[in-house]
Protein backbone atom coordinates (compact mmCIF):
# COMPACT_ATOMS: atom_id res chain seq x y z
CA UNK A 1 0.00 0.00 0.00
CA UNK A 2 2.85 2.34 1.06
CA UNK A 3 5.28 1.99 -1.79
CA UNK A 4 2.93 3.18 -4.81
CA UNK A 5 2.63 6.35 -2.36
CA UNK A 6 6.62 6.47 -1.91
CA UNK A 7 7.36 6.10 -5.39
CA UNK A 8 5.07 9.04 -6.45
CA UNK A 9 6.41 11.02 -4.28
CA UNK A 10 9.88 9.64 -4.64
CA UNK A 11 8.97 10.59 -8.11
CA UNK A 12 7.45 13.78 -7.56
CA UNK A 13 10.66 15.52 -5.17
CA UNK A 14 12.61 13.90 -8.04
CA UNK A 15 10.91 16.58 -10.70
CA UNK A 16 10.85 19.14 -8.52
CA UNK A 17 14.27 19.24 -7.80
CA UNK A 18 15.31 18.93 -11.81
CA UNK A 19 12.81 21.99 -12.29
CA UNK A 20 14.45 23.58 -9.49
CA UNK A 21 17.86 23.31 -10.86
CA UNK A 22 16.70 24.22 -14.22
CA UNK A 23 15.48 27.80 -13.31
CA UNK A 24 18.61 28.17 -11.85
CA UNK A 25 20.61 27.17 -14.83
CA UNK A 26 18.37 29.64 -17.10
CA UNK A 27 19.63 32.25 -15.52
CA UNK A 28 22.60 32.38 -16.51
CA UNK A 29 20.88 31.11 -20.46
CA UNK A 30 18.83 34.57 -20.28
CA UNK A 31 20.39 37.09 -17.88
CA UNK A 32 19.08 39.91 -19.54
CA UNK A 33 15.42 38.83 -19.68
CA UNK A 34 15.61 38.24 -16.69
CA UNK A 35 17.40 41.66 -15.22
CA UNK A 36 14.72 43.01 -17.58
CA UNK A 37 11.57 41.56 -15.89
CA UNK A 38 12.93 42.66 -12.60
CA UNK A 39 13.73 46.33 -13.28
CA UNK A 40 10.25 46.28 -14.66
CA UNK A 41 8.70 44.80 -11.64
CA UNK A 42 10.24 47.20 -9.19
CA UNK A 43 9.58 50.20 -11.35
CA UNK A 44 6.46 50.07 -10.79
CA UNK A 45 6.95 48.90 -7.24
CA UNK A 46 8.58 52.43 -7.09
CA UNK A 47 5.86 54.40 -8.50
CA UNK A 48 3.64 53.36 -6.41
CA UNK A 49 5.39 52.89 -3.13
CA UNK A 50 4.98 56.43 -2.43
CA UNK A 51 0.59 56.24 -2.16
CA UNK A 52 1.35 53.82 0.47
CA UNK A 53 -0.22 54.92 3.71
CA UNK A 54 -0.21 53.65 7.38
CA UNK A 55 -3.20 52.93 9.17
CA UNK A 56 -3.25 52.88 13.42
CA UNK A 57 -7.09 53.78 13.39
CA UNK A 58 -9.12 50.91 14.92
CA UNK A 59 -12.23 52.06 11.73
CA UNK A 60 -9.47 51.41 9.36
CA UNK A 61 -8.71 47.83 11.03
CA UNK A 62 -12.52 46.78 11.42
CA UNK A 63 -13.21 44.00 8.56
CA UNK A 64 -15.93 45.61 6.22
CA UNK A 65 -17.41 42.19 6.18
CA UNK A 66 -18.54 42.16 10.14
CA UNK A 67 -21.48 43.38 11.33
CA UNK A 68 -19.52 45.26 13.77
CA UNK A 69 -18.15 47.12 11.00
CA UNK A 70 -21.43 48.29 9.31
CA UNK A 71 -23.06 49.21 12.50
CA UNK A 72 -19.88 51.25 13.26
CA UNK A 73 -20.29 52.76 9.76
CA UNK A 74 -23.99 53.50 10.43
CA UNK A 75 -23.34 55.40 13.89
CA UNK A 76 -21.03 57.71 12.33
CA UNK A 77 -23.52 58.21 9.61
CA UNK A 78 -26.64 58.99 12.00
CA UNK A 79 -25.10 60.78 14.37
CA UNK A 80 -22.17 63.08 12.65
CA UNK A 81 -19.66 61.81 15.64
CA UNK A 82 -15.96 63.69 15.41
CA UNK A 83 -12.54 62.16 16.46
CA UNK A 84 -12.17 63.39 20.07
CA UNK A 85 -8.89 63.84 21.67
CA UNK A 86 -9.35 64.30 25.54
CA UNK A 87 -7.05 65.93 27.87
CA UNK A 88 -7.03 65.24 31.87
CA UNK A 89 -5.40 67.68 34.10
CA UNK A 90 -3.78 67.04 37.77
CA UNK A 91 -3.59 69.94 40.33
CA UNK A 92 -0.22 70.62 41.56
CA UNK A 93 -1.31 69.75 45.22
CA UNK A 94 -3.53 66.47 46.17
CA UNK A 95 -5.56 68.58 47.97
CA UNK A 96 -7.07 70.15 44.61
CA UNK A 97 -7.38 72.69 42.64
CA UNK A 98 -6.94 76.31 44.04
CA UNK A 99 -9.09 79.07 42.35
CA UNK A 100 -6.13 80.71 40.78
CA UNK A 101 -4.98 77.28 38.78
CA UNK A 102 -8.09 76.91 38.08
CA UNK A 103 -8.09 80.08 36.30
CA UNK A 104 -4.74 79.82 34.45
CA UNK A 105 -6.57 76.19 32.95
CA UNK A 106 -9.25 77.75 31.65
CA UNK A 107 -7.65 80.56 30.39
CA UNK A 108 -4.53 78.11 28.53
CA UNK A 109 -7.62 75.81 27.07
CA UNK A 110 -9.71 78.53 25.78
CA UNK A 111 -6.52 79.71 24.12
CA UNK A 112 -5.82 76.20 22.62
CA UNK A 113 -9.11 76.08 21.38
CA UNK A 114 -9.31 79.40 19.01
CA UNK A 115 -5.89 79.04 17.79
CA UNK A 116 -6.35 75.92 16.11
CA UNK A 117 -9.47 76.15 13.63
CA UNK A 118 -9.85 73.06 13.08
CA UNK A 119 -10.94 72.70 16.86
CA UNK A 120 -14.88 72.31 15.95
CA UNK A 121 -16.51 71.43 19.31
CA UNK A 122 -14.81 72.01 22.66
CA UNK A 123 -16.36 70.72 25.94
CA UNK A 124 -15.07 71.11 29.41
CA UNK A 125 -16.15 70.78 33.25
CA UNK A 126 -16.83 75.06 33.14
CA UNK A 127 -19.51 74.86 30.64
CA UNK A 128 -21.57 72.56 32.74
CA UNK A 129 -25.34 74.13 33.05
CA UNK A 130 -27.95 72.82 35.50
CA UNK A 131 -31.72 73.15 34.77
CA UNK A 132 -33.34 75.40 37.76
CA UNK A 133 -37.54 75.95 37.32
CA UNK A 134 -39.25 77.89 39.67
CA UNK A 135 -43.00 79.11 39.03
CA UNK A 136 -42.40 81.68 36.91
CA UNK A 137 -39.23 80.88 34.81
CA UNK A 138 -36.82 77.61 33.54
CA UNK A 139 -33.21 78.91 33.70
CA UNK A 140 -30.21 77.13 32.72
CA UNK A 141 -27.63 78.76 35.59
CA UNK A 142 -23.66 77.41 34.98
CA UNK A 143 -22.61 74.62 37.69
CA UNK A 144 -19.53 75.78 38.73
CA UNK A 145 -18.58 78.94 40.09
CA UNK A 146 -16.46 81.52 38.16
CA UNK A 147 -12.86 81.06 39.14
CA UNK A 148 -12.01 84.70 38.46
CA UNK A 149 -14.51 85.34 40.88
CA UNK A 150 -12.73 83.99 43.63
CA UNK A 151 -10.33 84.71 45.78
CA UNK A 152 -6.89 83.04 43.88
CA UNK A 153 -5.70 80.89 46.88
CA UNK A 154 -8.56 80.11 47.67
CA UNK A 155 -10.29 76.25 46.60
CA UNK A 156 -11.97 75.79 43.88
CA UNK A 157 -14.73 73.72 44.65
CA UNK A 158 -15.33 70.49 41.79
CA UNK A 159 -17.95 68.18 44.24
CA UNK A 160 -21.26 70.15 42.61
CA UNK A 161 -20.68 67.97 39.64
CA UNK A 162 -21.20 64.65 41.75
CA UNK A 163 -24.29 64.46 40.71
CA UNK A 164 -24.26 66.35 36.55
CA UNK A 165 -24.62 63.44 34.14
CA UNK A 166 -21.10 64.59 33.25
CA UNK A 167 -19.99 62.82 36.77
CA UNK A 168 -16.83 60.09 35.80
CA UNK A 169 -16.64 61.68 32.45
CA UNK A 170 -15.70 65.55 32.78
CA UNK A 171 -14.37 64.81 36.06
CA UNK A 172 -13.64 61.91 38.39
CA UNK A 173 -15.25 60.26 41.22
CA UNK A 174 -12.72 62.00 43.48
CA UNK A 175 -13.53 65.21 41.97
CA UNK A 176 -9.49 65.85 41.85
CA UNK A 177 -9.20 66.39 38.24
CA UNK A 178 -10.74 68.23 35.18
CA UNK A 179 -11.16 66.74 31.19
CA UNK A 180 -11.07 68.80 28.23
CA UNK A 181 -12.31 67.22 24.83
CA UNK A 182 -11.36 68.85 21.40
CA UNK A 183 -13.65 67.57 18.70
CA UNK A 184 -11.24 67.56 15.22
CA UNK A 185 -13.18 66.71 12.41
CA UNK A 186 -11.20 63.97 9.95
CA UNK A 187 -11.38 64.96 6.27
CA UNK A 188 -9.38 62.70 4.49
CA UNK A 189 -6.89 61.07 6.47
CA UNK A 190 -5.39 61.69 9.84
CA UNK A 191 -4.11 64.75 10.26
CA UNK A 192 -0.82 64.14 12.39
CA UNK A 193 0.85 67.49 12.54
CA UNK A 194 -2.25 69.29 13.70
CA UNK A 195 -2.60 67.06 16.62
CA UNK A 196 1.10 67.30 17.54
CA UNK A 197 0.85 71.25 17.63
CA UNK A 198 -1.98 70.62 19.51
CA UNK A 199 -0.18 68.62 22.09
CA UNK A 200 2.61 70.49 22.02
CA UNK A 201 0.87 73.97 22.40
CA UNK A 202 -0.97 72.78 25.16
CA UNK A 203 1.68 70.67 27.37
CA UNK A 204 3.68 74.22 26.55
CA UNK A 205 0.86 76.27 28.45
CA UNK A 206 -0.09 73.42 31.08
CA UNK A 207 2.65 71.95 32.09
CA UNK A 208 1.22 69.82 35.12
CA UNK A 209 0.86 66.04 35.06
CA UNK A 210 -1.70 65.59 32.66
CA UNK A 211 -3.28 62.08 30.40
CA UNK A 212 -3.93 62.46 26.92
CA UNK A 213 -6.81 59.82 25.91
CA UNK A 214 -9.53 59.66 23.11
CA UNK A 215 -9.23 58.06 19.80
CA UNK A 216 -7.19 60.92 18.63
CA UNK A 217 -4.65 60.19 20.84
CA UNK A 218 -4.48 56.60 20.13
CA UNK A 219 -3.14 57.00 16.55
CA UNK A 220 -1.45 59.77 17.38
CA UNK A 221 0.33 57.40 19.76
CA UNK A 222 0.15 54.47 17.49
CA UNK A 223 2.18 56.33 14.67
CA UNK A 224 4.87 57.42 17.16
CA UNK A 225 5.55 53.54 17.84
CA UNK A 226 4.98 53.12 13.87
CA UNK A 227 7.89 55.51 14.00
CA UNK A 228 10.44 53.50 16.77
CA UNK A 229 9.64 50.37 14.59
CA UNK A 230 11.42 52.39 11.62
CA UNK A 231 14.79 52.74 14.17
CA UNK A 232 14.57 49.13 14.85
CA UNK A 233 14.82 48.38 11.62
CA UNK A 234 17.30 50.64 10.70
CA UNK A 235 19.43 49.31 13.65
CA UNK A 236 18.33 45.81 12.36
CA UNK A 237 20.02 46.24 8.94
CA UNK A 238 23.54 47.95 10.52
CA UNK A 239 23.66 45.11 12.60
CA UNK A 240 23.45 42.51 9.80
CA UNK A 241 25.64 44.81 7.60
CA UNK A 242 28.28 44.29 10.12
CA UNK A 243 28.05 40.77 11.07
CA UNK A 244 28.43 39.72 7.26
CA UNK A 245 31.48 41.87 6.99
CA UNK A 246 32.83 39.70 10.31
CA UNK A 247 31.84 36.78 8.86
CA UNK A 248 32.70 36.39 5.42
CA UNK A 249 35.38 38.91 4.69
CA UNK A 250 33.89 41.99 2.76
CA UNK A 251 31.86 44.94 3.09
CA UNK A 252 30.08 43.39 -0.58
CA UNK A 253 28.64 40.60 1.14
CA UNK A 254 26.42 43.31 2.92
CA UNK A 255 26.01 45.47 0.18
CA UNK A 256 24.45 42.57 -1.79
CA UNK A 257 22.48 41.01 1.09
CA UNK A 258 20.39 44.58 1.96
CA UNK A 259 20.24 45.09 -1.81
CA UNK A 260 18.42 41.84 -2.09
CA UNK A 261 16.12 42.90 1.14
CA UNK A 262 15.56 46.50 -0.24
CA UNK A 263 14.10 45.04 -3.29
CA UNK A 264 12.64 42.60 -2.09
CA UNK A 265 10.69 45.20 0.51
CA UNK A 266 10.36 47.85 -2.81
CA UNK A 267 8.21 44.87 -4.49
CA UNK A 268 6.04 43.87 -1.22
CA UNK A 269 5.34 47.64 -0.49
CA UNK A 270 4.42 48.56 -3.79
CA UNK A 271 1.56 46.29 -4.33
CA UNK A 272 0.50 46.58 -1.27
CA UNK A 273 0.12 50.58 -2.63
CA UNK A 274 -1.14 49.27 -5.62
CA UNK A 275 -4.07 47.16 -3.91
CA UNK A 276 -4.64 49.98 -1.43
CA UNK A 277 -3.77 47.76 1.61
CA UNK A 278 -2.08 49.82 4.29
CA UNK A 279 0.73 49.68 6.75
CA UNK A 280 -1.09 48.67 10.06
CA UNK A 281 0.34 47.79 13.47
CA UNK A 282 0.46 43.69 11.92
CA UNK A 283 1.87 44.17 9.12
CA UNK A 284 4.60 46.80 10.20
CA UNK A 285 6.65 43.34 11.91
CA UNK A 286 6.83 42.60 7.98
CA UNK A 287 10.36 44.31 7.57
CA UNK A 288 11.77 42.04 10.35
CA UNK A 289 10.43 39.08 9.32
CA UNK A 290 12.00 39.30 5.83
CA UNK A 291 15.15 39.87 7.05
CA UNK A 292 15.94 36.63 8.82
CA UNK A 293 13.79 34.88 5.82
CA UNK A 294 16.45 36.60 3.14
CA UNK A 295 19.44 36.78 5.82
CA UNK A 296 18.83 32.80 6.11
CA UNK A 297 19.13 31.56 2.36
CA UNK A 298 22.18 34.47 2.15
CA UNK A 299 23.94 33.17 5.00
CA UNK A 300 23.73 29.47 3.08
CA UNK A 301 24.97 30.29 0.01
CA UNK A 302 27.88 32.84 1.31
CA UNK A 303 29.20 29.88 3.25
CA UNK A 304 29.53 27.81 -0.01
CA UNK A 305 31.03 30.79 -1.44
CA UNK A 306 33.42 31.32 1.57
CA UNK A 307 35.06 28.18 0.88
CA UNK A 308 34.74 27.57 -3.10
CA UNK A 309 34.84 30.93 -4.21
CA UNK A 310 35.02 30.12 -7.63
CA UNK A 311 32.17 27.47 -8.34
CA UNK A 312 30.28 30.65 -8.80
CA UNK A 313 26.50 29.34 -10.55
CA UNK A 314 27.08 25.74 -8.87
CA UNK A 315 26.65 26.70 -5.42
CA UNK A 316 22.88 28.11 -5.99
CA UNK A 317 22.12 24.88 -8.22
CA UNK A 318 23.53 22.97 -4.99
CA UNK A 319 21.29 24.59 -2.63
CA UNK A 320 18.31 25.87 -4.39
CA UNK A 321 15.93 22.75 -3.30
CA UNK A 322 16.51 23.04 0.09
CA UNK A 323 16.26 26.85 -0.02
CA UNK A 324 13.08 26.37 -1.76
CA UNK A 325 11.93 23.44 0.52
CA UNK A 326 12.61 26.18 3.55
CA UNK A 327 11.18 29.06 1.73
CA UNK A 328 7.93 26.80 1.09
CA UNK A 329 7.32 26.26 4.32
CA UNK A 330 7.12 29.82 5.44
CA UNK A 331 4.68 30.46 2.46
CA UNK A 332 2.70 28.12 3.91
CA UNK A 333 2.82 28.99 7.31
CA UNK A 334 1.99 32.54 6.34
CA UNK A 335 -0.17 31.47 3.46
CA UNK A 336 -2.47 29.78 6.08
CA UNK A 337 -3.41 33.14 7.83
CA UNK A 338 -5.44 33.85 4.72
CA UNK A 339 -8.66 31.77 6.39
CA UNK A 340 -8.78 34.08 8.96
CA UNK A 341 -12.22 36.00 9.46
CA UNK A 342 -10.09 38.84 10.23
CA UNK A 343 -9.19 40.68 6.73
CA UNK A 344 -5.78 42.45 8.79
CA UNK A 345 -4.57 39.08 9.37
CA UNK A 346 -5.43 37.82 5.86
CA UNK A 347 -3.71 40.70 4.22
CA UNK A 348 -0.92 40.39 6.60
CA UNK A 349 -0.66 36.42 5.88
CA UNK A 350 -0.87 36.90 2.15
CA UNK A 351 2.11 39.79 1.65
CA UNK A 352 4.58 37.76 4.29
CA UNK A 353 3.95 34.70 1.49
CA UNK A 354 4.84 36.14 -1.21
CA UNK A 355 7.94 38.48 0.38
CA UNK A 356 9.35 34.65 1.10
CA UNK A 357 8.80 33.79 -2.61
CA UNK A 358 10.08 36.98 -3.97
CA UNK A 359 13.13 36.96 -1.89
CA UNK A 360 13.83 33.56 -2.63
CA UNK A 361 13.49 34.42 -6.69
CA UNK A 362 15.77 37.42 -6.17
CA UNK A 363 18.31 35.41 -4.41
CA UNK A 364 18.00 32.55 -7.10
CA UNK A 365 17.19 33.38 -10.03
CA UNK A 366 18.15 37.02 -10.12
CA UNK A 367 21.60 37.28 -8.21
CA UNK A 368 22.60 33.96 -10.55
CA UNK A 369 22.20 36.52 -13.41
CA UNK A 370 23.40 39.74 -12.26
CA UNK A 371 26.78 37.19 -11.97
CA UNK A 372 26.38 36.13 -15.20
CA UNK A 373 26.28 39.73 -16.43
CA UNK A 374 28.68 41.62 -13.79
CA UNK A 375 31.51 40.26 -12.05
CA UNK A 376 30.73 42.34 -8.77
CA UNK A 377 28.11 39.96 -7.69
CA UNK A 378 30.05 36.85 -8.56
CA UNK A 379 31.54 36.46 -5.56
CA UNK A 380 31.44 39.00 -2.38
CA UNK A 381 33.05 36.93 0.16
CA UNK A 382 37.10 36.58 1.07
CA UNK A 383 38.25 34.10 3.72
CA UNK A 384 41.29 35.68 3.71
CA UNK A 385 39.75 38.65 5.64
CA UNK A 386 37.28 36.41 8.16
CA UNK A 387 37.11 37.07 11.91
CA UNK A 388 36.48 34.47 13.86
CA UNK A 389 37.36 31.95 11.09
CA UNK A 390 38.36 29.13 12.98
CA UNK A 391 36.08 28.97 15.98
CA UNK A 392 32.89 29.70 13.58
CA UNK A 393 34.09 26.49 11.81
CA UNK A 394 34.06 24.47 14.94
CA UNK A 395 30.76 26.25 15.82
CA UNK A 396 29.32 25.01 12.69
CA UNK A 397 30.38 21.01 12.95
CA UNK A 398 29.69 20.79 16.88
CA UNK A 399 27.55 18.40 17.65
CA UNK A 400 25.71 18.53 21.29
CA UNK A 401 25.98 15.85 23.76
CA UNK A 402 23.38 13.37 23.91
CA UNK A 403 22.38 14.81 27.46
CA UNK A 404 21.40 18.27 25.72
CA UNK A 405 19.73 17.11 22.95
CA UNK A 406 16.99 14.92 25.44
CA UNK A 407 16.85 18.09 27.24
CA UNK A 408 15.89 20.14 24.26
CA UNK A 409 13.64 17.55 23.21
CA UNK A 410 11.58 17.68 25.92
CA UNK A 411 11.33 21.65 25.93
CA UNK A 412 8.97 20.60 22.93
CA UNK A 413 6.71 19.47 25.85
CA UNK A 414 6.71 22.38 28.01
CA UNK A 415 4.64 24.53 26.09
CA UNK A 416 1.71 22.14 25.84
CA UNK A 417 2.35 21.15 29.65
CA UNK A 418 1.55 25.22 30.33
CA UNK A 419 -1.18 25.58 27.16
CA UNK A 420 -3.30 26.92 30.13
CA UNK A 421 -1.27 29.60 31.10
CA UNK A 422 -1.78 31.31 27.93
CA UNK A 423 -3.80 34.52 27.65
CA UNK A 424 -5.46 35.72 24.89
CA UNK A 425 -5.92 39.34 24.67
CA UNK A 426 -8.25 41.17 21.74
CA UNK A 427 -7.67 45.09 23.18
CA UNK A 428 -6.18 46.76 20.62
CA UNK A 429 -4.62 49.09 23.63
CA UNK A 430 -2.76 46.29 25.03
CA UNK A 431 -0.15 46.90 21.99
CA UNK A 432 1.76 49.78 24.60
CA UNK A 433 3.61 49.06 27.00
CA UNK A 434 2.68 50.13 30.73
CA UNK A 435 4.83 52.63 31.18
CA UNK A 436 3.64 54.33 27.37
CA UNK A 437 1.95 57.43 27.80
CA UNK A 438 -0.87 56.15 25.81
CA UNK A 439 -1.30 53.70 28.61
CA UNK A 440 -0.88 54.98 31.23
CA UNK A 441 -3.67 57.73 30.19
CA UNK A 442 -6.38 54.41 29.82
CA UNK A 443 -5.01 53.17 33.25
CA UNK A 444 -5.95 56.29 35.00
CA UNK A 445 -9.74 56.79 33.94
CA UNK A 446 -10.09 52.74 34.60
CA UNK A 447 -9.28 53.76 38.61
CA UNK A 448 -10.65 57.64 38.62
CA UNK A 449 -13.71 57.09 36.60
CA UNK A 450 -14.40 53.08 35.96
CA UNK A 451 -14.30 54.06 32.35
CA UNK A 452 -12.88 51.49 29.88
CA UNK A 453 -14.66 52.46 26.50
CA UNK A 454 -18.02 53.77 25.25
CA UNK A 455 -20.82 51.82 23.92
CA UNK A 456 -23.64 52.91 21.65
CA UNK A 457 -27.11 50.95 21.73
CA UNK A 458 -29.26 52.75 18.71
CA UNK A 459 -32.57 51.88 18.67
CA UNK A 460 -34.65 51.38 14.99
CA UNK A 461 -38.12 51.34 14.20
CA UNK A 462 -40.79 51.39 11.36
CA UNK A 463 -43.56 53.76 11.32
CA UNK A 464 -47.07 52.29 10.44
CA UNK A 465 -48.86 54.41 8.38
Amino acid sequence: MLKPVNHIFSYSIRHLELFLKRLVMSSAARPRFILSFFLFLIAISLYSVPHLKNTVSLEDQLDEHLESFHDWQNYKELFATKDVLTLIVLPHEKSGFSAQEACHILLSMNQIASEFEEIDDFQHPFKIRQAVADKLKLSYPIVLASPFLLPPNSHFVLSLLKESPWSQTLISQSTIDLAFSFSIPRNESFNRSLVHHIIDRTEALIPNLKYWAGQVAQEYFSLQALDASNWLNLATILIVFVGLRIFFGSFKAGLIYLSTLLLTMTIIYGGMAILGHRIDPLSVSLFIIITVACLEDFIFISQKQLHSPQSGILIFRELVTPSFFTSFSTMIGFGSLLVSPVASIQKFGLWAALASLIEWLLIFYLLPSLGFLFPFFRNWTNKEKVYFSEKTEKAIHWVPPKFIIAILMIAFVYPFLVRHELTMSQTPTDVFPKNHPYQESLDYPKTSRQWVADAALIFSWKTRT
